[in-house]
């Protein structure tokens, strides 16, 4: 058995990977450099959003896979990969200091 590299970028931290299944490619995070990040294997091609925070998880929407379901320091957002839009107003629900947490529930057509 060989292993060999698909991708040619380094990741600080890469954390939170998620395969969806109809696209075929791999989506990920940098966590503390704060970027969200889709692979495809096929091409080694990875594509990369930067955004200001850290950044733990990202779960593609089932519904349009250009749409993800990311977290942003403290906040849940929606993060659209195809127009790079992530509106304040996306937020699902924000982390404040200490244990307290504000919850502001939305609802996303997913």
């Amino acid at each position: 058995m060989s292993v060999t590299a698909v991708s040619q970028r380094l990741s600080d931290l890469g954390e939170g990977p998620h395969w969806d299944v109809s696209t075929q490619k791999l989506y990920y995070v940098d966590a503390f450099v704060g970027d969200v990040c889709r692979l495809d294997p096929a091409t080694g091609v990875s594509e990369v959003v930067h955004l200001d925070g850290i950044t733990t998880f990202v779960i593609p929407y089932r519904s349009d896979p250009s749409k993800l379901l990311i977290t942003l320091t403290r906040q849940i957002r929606k993060l659209d990969f195809a127009t790079l839009e992530t509106g304040e107003s996306a937020g699902l629900i924000r982390i404040t200091c200490g244990n307290r947490v504000e919850a502001s529930f939305q609802r996303w057509k997913m």
